[in-house]
């Protein structure tokens, strides 16, 4: 019947969009444990970067701005190392506070939907830059928003 068509077409329109992401490479992204330098392909951010630093390479990363709010600025980042990688940057009273990374583009997983294989390559991006450590400089953390359907490290700098 038609209907069962549209059943089977949707049932693989949905595996498609699971199937195996085996054209990434992970070694691009690192950081430096001693002072906290993240490194992402060409860009590079550090604890003691500035608003108008971070600013000044908008054209360059196509960084989108948000609202300021109280002490609180935060910014998007979407095309990290052909689109492999976002990040969402957050500043407090100007001092870079908290670096959100997740999957870019590149991937495309479902918005708003956890999956393992999600879940699988960022716990690789976690061994990677060196685990769940608090550092000197802040800390790195797994993040998990079952209820926004959001994973990502979680970068903190400044914390304390």
């Amino acid at each position: 019947s038609v209907r069962r068509r549209r059943i089977t077409a949707n049932i693989y329109s949905t595996i498609s969009r699971f199937k195996t992401h085996k054209n990434y490479t992970l070694e691009m992204i690192k950081l430096d444990k001693g002072i906290g330098l993240l490194s992402i392909g060409s860009f590079k951010i550090s604890p003691e970067i500035s608003e108008t630093e971070l600013k000044n390479l908008t054209n360059q990363y196509n960084i989108i701005w948000g609202i300021r709010y109280g002490e609180y600025l935060s910014c998007y980042v979407t095309n990290i190392d052909e689109n492999q990688f976002s990040l969402s940057i957050l500043f407090y009273k100007e001092k870079l506070s908290t670096i959100n990374i997740g999957l870019g583009k590149k991937f495309n997983f479902p918005a708003f939907v956890i999956t393992e294989e999600e879940r699988s390559i960022l716990a690789k991006i976690l061994k990677l830059i060196g685990g769940e450590k608090v550092y000197t400089w802040g800390l790195v953390e797994f993040c998990e928003d079952r209820k926004g359907g959001i994973l990502s490290i979680v970068v903190k700098y400044n914390w304390r």
